[in-house]
């Protein structure tokens, strides 16, 4: 369907509408949406409740959007809260807020400035930024290299470059709310094992790590290590045993 040929929702206030093809959906208010939708744009700055598969190419919540249902969007930017019960596919993703997914994520580029929390498994081409994640499955990413502000976890770990810091400095925003709870967050990765071609680790406790050229940085807690390549450990690092192989 041409772009010409769909039509556009605009809620301001309080209203619903039902599902279908369309080119611009804007929520300006509280907004809620029954049926699956495909359009070209969806703004949400408010709070929007949609039932039903949503597909769009450019999706942005500068409020609260929950989805009970599918998402597969092209390009997706969050600033504010988004959950989704069901899977979610994000081909360029860039998350300042909390994104939640009940079920699968799968993307492409996967912008990370605040929190994703992922029930199932999270398969992602490029994973980077600063933030924080937790992945009660697999977390998959070919290129991670992600500095954390706020403890992260996940039960398994695989790529093929796979570097995890703890973040230096934090936001005003956030030393803020650090300030006002009175919070002093160990950001630390906390994973089952963790798997790659090249590792770097700070602030990590696993109880695997396999890769072919392997760094244990600072502050790290590992039971076994095995490495093809290369092996290179911090002074203050804990590692009980490594191995080549």
């Amino acid at each position: 369907m041409n772009t010409q040929d769909r039509q556009n929702i605009r809620i301001t206030g309080t209203a619903s509408a039902a599902g279908g093809t369309y080119n611009q959906i804007r929520i300006m208010g509280e907004g809620k949406l029954t049926g699956d939708i495909d359009c070209i744009t969806f703004g949400c700055t408010g709070t929007a409740d949609i039932t039903g598969q949503f597909v769009s190419q450019i999706f942005k919540v500068h409020g609260t959007t929950v989805v009970n249902g599918t998402v597969s969007n092209d390009k997706t930017t969050v600033n504010g809260e988004m959950t989704v019960h069901g899977d979610a596919t994000i081909r360029d993703g860039k998350i300042n807020g909390q994104l939640n997914v009940k079920n699968n994520l799968f993307g492409q580029e996967l912008k990370l400035y605040g929190m994703v929390q992922v029930d199932g498994d999270c398969e992602i081409d490029r994973l980077y930024g600063k933030g924080a994640f937790d992945v009660k499955g697999l977390l998959n990413a070919g290129q991670m290299d992600v500095q954390l502000y706020w403890p992260s976890q996940a039960n398994e770990i695989g790529g093929e470059h796979i570097t995890v810091k703890k973040a230096q400095g934090i936001s005003g925003m956030m030393k803020s709310l650090f300030d006002m709870f009175k919070i002093q967050p160990d950001a630390r990765l906390t994973a089952r094992s963790i798997e790659g071609d090249d590792i770097v680790l700070e602030n990590t406790t696993a109880q695997f790590v396999r890769g072919n050229n392997v760094t244990i940085g600072p502050g790290c807690h590992i039971e076994h290590v095995e490495y093809r390549n290369t092996y290179n450990q911090a002074s203050d690092a804990i590692v009980n045993h490594y191995s080549q192989v």
